[in-house]
């Protein structure tokens, strides 16, 4: 090999003499150099190079330069210039060899594996020998040992006096692969463990240690990947997770990056397909529950951009408020929210134009003032033509008054399109008479007739008389009315109504399975604050399974903690509370779930929350639970050991918190080890409280029995004190 590049370098060398008559870039790119400056050199000789020296010696350049930057690591530029020399000497067998070994290093192994079986086929068996070897290290590396050993044979038939260099490389190839890669499942071990304990900087730099020395490895890259998002770098999450094939990409990671790059509906898909991932591609966590959450917020927020752009083009300005706020609601983004900020100022714009053309209608009032007193005469002669009017009208609306509520109505109906002037103080007259009148399609078609506030009154009123027969037809009428009027108008008395409805109807409705949607608000507004009104009021009457079905008219991410709240009470009620999803619980109510399972004595349950949980957001009480059930389970072990292990959570509690911090949770911490016989780890819990908070409860006054050697004394005893916090026998007898 070294001769032939010798030889090589000799031919171009007089090529370029030849035909230039000097051989300085050209001579200095062929000999024999550090990598450096070899690239160097090509390079200089790249750029001199004219079309007429012919394409063998800029080929011979680029194959030079790309195997100088293959020996430095420069994979991407290696590639670059064999690419190039390929291209310009299809039939050598240089640039393929060369670049089946800036993708071996690279770890492209597929691709380095086509180089070296087309260089395998040359008819130079040197070169056929030196490519059958590769392919047994390409082979090697991706864990094929027995079609490595063909290869390294079929090299050794071809070149029987290389054979045992090559036995020798790859040998050392192979015990420096193994080194390489044992180092790097250490390191994504240690970045795995780091990751856990919420050491982030340690995490990414043990993961990228890992993939330096696997760099092909799918599952290091996409740990990296996770990570990085995790540290709040979403684009190199991107990247980094974006490298690995469709089938084994970690699809709930990427729709996280994604979603916080406000790419929504590319997060969207990824999520879905997210559901459908084993749990090892979601670092073993259950994230079913967040990945529907977000993909039900993507399509509540890009549903109201969406009806909002349609609102604006229609001229409709409430309408696009009201949606792009309901997508501010579900995600917040600069994009909705400079679309609500020019809806604003639109708004705006529209008011200034109204206040000056309410000021131009002043200007014409006056002057028509002054006309006013020019037809003084022809005024009072029209006031005595109106008057005449009033009281054929008064006689008419008399005449309607006594009329059943239907026919009065069409009575109307049919005096509007020539009065249209009169017709509103018609409809007051009639809108108690036909509000009372519990006919449904009357009072429909005639509560058009009236402006907003009045419309509210009549619909009201109307809803009212008939919720008072307490039957379920009527009930579902009055229901039906409601929903005519905009949630903004809602008072107390529509609550009320509504309420009052709901207890008659969902008895059949509810218990049938049965949905009406005419009887649940439509006004997106209404639902949070409605329904809770709803579920309360079931709550106090202890019917459990219909105070849940109102919540579940709820999408669980538009929920206020008023409603988790109503939902737990629900479930500690019927003791169903073991059915609750903690991690889908609002923060301020983990605690309280996880201490009624605690009681429960569901183990599982508690524990797999908290292995799942980040420990970063661990709460004081998580240390707690974890070291009783580390104690249980090594209860009776007569080696320090099993308490050392379970002493560890003591210790990671103390490096977040302090006694002063969180007292209650080191005092139980202690009484705990008091139940353990540990008396001497009590103690030094114990000692911290006599700086820090000397009067909390009976802390001293234990240190001082126990320092006593008085630990019989102790009053109220461990078990007394943990009783209200465990379940009967938690600790073996």
């Amino acid at each position: 090999m070294a001769v032939a590049k010798k030889l090589l370098t000799a031919f171009i060398c007089a090529l370029a003499i030849g035909a230039r008559g000097w051989c300085g870039p050209t001579e200095d790119c062929l000999k024999p150099s550090a990598p450096e400056a070899r690239i160097s050199a090509c390079s200089s000789a790249i750029s001199a190079w004219k079309e007429n020296d012919g394409a063998r010696s800029l080929y011979a350049f680029h194959t030079m330069r790309g195997i100088a930057a293959v020996k430095l690591g420069l994979f991407a530029r290696a590639l670059a210039d064999l690419d190039r020399a390929a291209e310009l000497n299809p039939s050598a067998d240089e640039p393929f060899i060369n670049r089946g070994w800036a993708y071996l290093r690279a770890g492209d192994y597929p691709g380095a594996e086509k180089d070296f079986e087309k260089t395998a086929a040359s008819k130079n068996q040197k070169n056929s020998a030196w490519a059958y070897y590769s392919l047994a290290l390409a082979h090697y590396l991706q864990g094929n040992s027995s079609v490595a050993e063909k290869e390294l044979a079929a090299a050794r038939g071809l070149a029987p006096e290389l054979y045992g260099k090559y036995e020798k490389e790859y040998a050392a190839f192979a015990a420096a692969s193994a080194a390489r890669l044992a180092a790097a499942e250490k390191s994504f071990s240690a970045g795995k463990a780091a990751l856990y304990e919420g050491n982030m900087p340690l995490a990414l730099n043990s993961f990228q240690l890992a993939l330096s020395s696997s760099p092909g490895n799918i599952e290091y890259g996409n740990w990296l990947g996770s990570a990085l998002l995790d540290a709040g770098r979403h684009e190199d999450a991107l990247r980094m997770l974006g490298f690995a094939p469709e089938a084994e990409r970690w699809n709930y990671y990427i729709g996280l990056a994604l979603f916080q790059a406000g790419r929504l509906e590319e997060a969207s898909k990824a999520l879905t397909d997210a559901l459908q991932d084993a749990p090892a591609k979601n670092r073993g966590q259950n994230i079913a529950a967040d990945a529907r959450n977000r993909i039900a917020r993507i399509a509540a927020y890009l549903s109201g951009v969406e009806k909002a752009r349609k609102a604006v083009s229609a001229g409709d300005g409430k309408t696009a408020r009201e949606s792009l706020r309901e997508a501010l609601g579900a995600i917040e983004t600069a994009e909705a929210k400079k679309l609500l900020e020019q809806q604003l100022a639109a708004e705006a714009e529209h008011k200034t134009a109204v206040r000056n053309r309410i000021a131009l209608s002043i200007v014409l009032l006056l002057l028509l003032a002054a006309a006013f007193y020019v037809g003084k005469g022809m005024f009072a002669r029209y006031a005595n033509i109106k008057s005449e009017r009033k009281d054929v009208k008064d006689s008419f609306y008399s005449s309607a008054a006594e009329k059943p509520p239907r026919d009065a109505v069409m009575a109307y109906f049919d005096y509007k399109p020539n009065h249209e002037a009169e017709a509103p103080q018609f409809a007051a007259r009639l809108m108690r008479k036909v509000a009372v009148s519990r006919d449904f399609e009357t009072i429909k078609s005639f509560s058009g007739e009236f402006a907003p506030e009045n419309r509210r009154e009549f619909l009201l009123l109307a809803a009212e008389t008939y919720i008072k027969a307490g039957t379920f037809e009527a009930s579902m009428d009055a229901l039906q009315l409601l929903n005519m009027i905009p949630f903004g108008l809602w008072l107390d008395e529509e609550s009320a109504v509504f309420v009052t409805a709901h207890l008659v109807t969902d008895e059949l409705l509810l218990s049938n399975r049965k949905v009406d949607e005419g009887i649940w608000p439509q006004d997106p507004a209404a639902s949070a604050s409605v329904y809770l009104t709803l579920a309360q009021a079931y709550l106090d009457k202890k019917n459990y399974p219909f105070l849940e079905a109102v919540l579940d008219r709820l999408p669980s991410y538009k929920w206020e903690p008023a409603h988790w709240d109503l939902l737990l009470k629900s479930r500690e009620a019927t003791g169903r509370l073991d059915t609750v999803d903690v991690a889908a619980v609002p923060v301020e109510y983990k605690l309280r779930v996880l201490e009624a399972l605690v009681r429960q004595g569901r183990k599982e349950k508690v524990t797999e929350f908290l292995i799942n949980e980040p420990r970063q957001n661990w709460l004081k009480e998580y240390y707690f639970y974890m070291f009783l059930y580390s104690l249980r389970d090594r209860w009776g072990d007569p080696s320090t050991l099993y308490f050392d292990a379970s002493w560890e959570y003591y210790k990671q509690l103390a490096d977040k918190f302090d006694v002063k911090a969180a007292p209650l949770v080191h005092y139980v911490f202690a009484i705990a080890c008091e139940k353990a016989g540990r008396f001497d780890m009590a103690a030094r819990i114990y000692r911290n409280f006599k700086s820090a908070s000397p009067g909390f409860r009976d802390a001293v006054k234990r240190l001082e029995l126990m320092e006593g050697g008085s630990q019989s004394s102790l009053s109220p005893t461990a078990d007394q004190l943990l009783a209200p916090l465990l379940p009967k026998d938690f600790f073996p007898k």
